[in-house]
């Protein structure tokens, strides 16, 4: 885990006391945060994260989206369906029956009262009463969605797979397709205002709008990482993270973004290893986790059953540690496919399961 507090010019390396995947994070205030991620994490600091303490779920589900109005109240979301809620800032997390077994991938809170829910197929969900009840809402569409941001109880967006942008200014009752100019899919969105709003996605996408996504205008930001997630502090300064590390930064609103090298002082992987992919079996992607203890040349390919590459996810010099590929097996069918790892003489394949 990485902080800094001189706008990313010096990363500082924490320590979270966790192996798990970490995937989402709210900061209410600048030194309280929550954080979630795989076999049910959540992670508490009050201190701007100089110290990170363990808060019991209750679950082994993984935990994928956060959003805390406030330094008390909270909601996390995470594969089948899982929903908890806490009032006194983590010491207690209570499940919340959201009607489905589906993974929901992220949530926002513009207050303690009025959330939504965002996940596989289209799903939306909505609840006016902190969570006691959710109720689903008619998306339009069957896209896996990915990301949401709401600048008020009223006025909301979500964005998701094939480029797939929804607006809504009437608390979801409707919601308007917007055109993103990108088939890419798109992971998560943030929005200061009405009008002005980022979303980022696979292969370095970086889209921009000023009027509310009636036009969006593709960025350059420099990388073919897949960005997971986006955060501004004003118009201008902002920060884009994403699989393998990586760390933008822009100061001008997206008209430049730079790449940082975050100070890393932790340990590095001992030895090369190859985890099994997660969700196994899935649909329509997965992810893929694999360690290694040096930098060198690393290819990360998926074969089919009859041993024809069907993807390159990694081909090139790469950087020593613990990293996550996501591979989109969209247009594929259904079967048995394997992904193998080449790091030196470190060969290994694991088995992948698609199914449409």
């Amino acid at each position: 885990m990485l902080r800094t507090s001189d706008g990313g010019e010096e990363w500082v390396s924490q320590s979270s006391g966790t192996a798990n995947n970490l995937r989402g994070l709210a900061f209410p205030e600048p030194t309280i945060g929550t954080v979630v991620g795989w076999y049910g994490t959540i992670l508490r600091t009050t201190d701007g994260g100089t110290t990170w303490a363990n808060q019991p779920s209750g679950t082994t589900d993984h935990l994928l989206g956060v959003s805390c109005p406030n330094a008390t109240t909270g909601t996390v979301v995470g594969s089948n369906g899982t929903i908890l809620h806490t009032t006194d800032g983590g010491t207690t997390w209570t499940a919340q029956a959201s009607g489905v077994t589906t993974n929901l991938w992220q949530v926002c809170f513009p207050n303690v009262h009025v959330g939504t829910a965002v996940g596989r197929n289209g799903l939306i969900l909505r609840t006016t009463d902190g969570g006691t009840t959710w109720f689903d809402q008619p998306s339009g569409v069957f896209e896996n969605l990915s990301g949401v941001s709401f600048i008020s109880t009223d006025t909301g967006t979500v964005v998701g797979y094939r480029g797939t942008i929804l607006r809504t200014t009437n608390g979801g009752g409707i919601w308007t397709s917007q055109s993103s100019g990108t088939l890419a899919n798109l992971s998560a969105v943030t929005f200061l205002d009405a009008g002005t709003g980022t979303v980022v996605g696979r292969n370095g996408t970086i889209l921009r709008t000023t009027d509310g996504g009636m036009t969006w205008v593709s960025q350059i930001s420099g990388t073919s990482a897949w960005l997971w997630g986006v955060s501004f502090t004003d118009a201008d300064r902002g920060i884009a993270v994403g699989e393998w590390g990586t760390i933008l930064r822009t100061t001008s609103g997206g008209v430049t973004w730079i790449e940082e090298e975050p100070q890393i002082d932790g340990q590095l992987p001992k030895d090369f290893s190859l985890q099994q992919n997660y969700p196994n079996p899935f649909n329509p992607s997965t992810t893929i986790e694999f360690s290694l203890p040096c930098s060198g040349h690393v290819t990360l390919r998926v074969y089919d059953i009859l041993g024809e590459k069907v993807a390159t996810l990694i081909s090139g010099e790469h950087a020593a540690g613990t990293f996550t590929a996501s591979w989109d097996a969209s247009g594929l069918p259904s079967g048995v496919y394997f992904y193998r790892l080449t790091a030196g003489e470190y060969v290994q394949t694991k088995k992948a399961v698609l199914m449409n």
